[in-house]
């Protein structure tokens, strides 16, 4: 099965604001930007778009989970900064 390029985008685009931020901030970003191209009509919203961006976010935060596990760091804010101060 062949992934459209921008549903690529969309996970890696997830992946890197859970990584670098938080995985919350994913699932804000990813409605915001659905809710963005069915109000200006510039974009088409999918439902799949949301999905794989979140889908991003959560593999990244699961990695910095089992990271931050081993370094004892909470996990509920968890992100590549903390990991690298730690």
């Amino acid at each position: 099965m062949k992934i459209a390029k921008d549903k690529k985008l969309h996970f890696l685009v997830g992946f890197a604001i859970a990584f670098f931020l938080n995985i919350y901030l994913v699932v804000i970003v990813a409605l915001a930007k659905e809710v963005r191209d069915k109000v200006s009509k510039k974009g088409t919203p999918e439902l799949l778009d949301f999905i794989y961006t979140v889908v991003g976010g959560i593999l990244a935060y699961l990695i910095l989970y089992l990271i931050g596990a081993k370094l004892e760091l909470n996990p509920m804010y968890l992100n590549i900064l903390e990991v690298i101060n730690a």
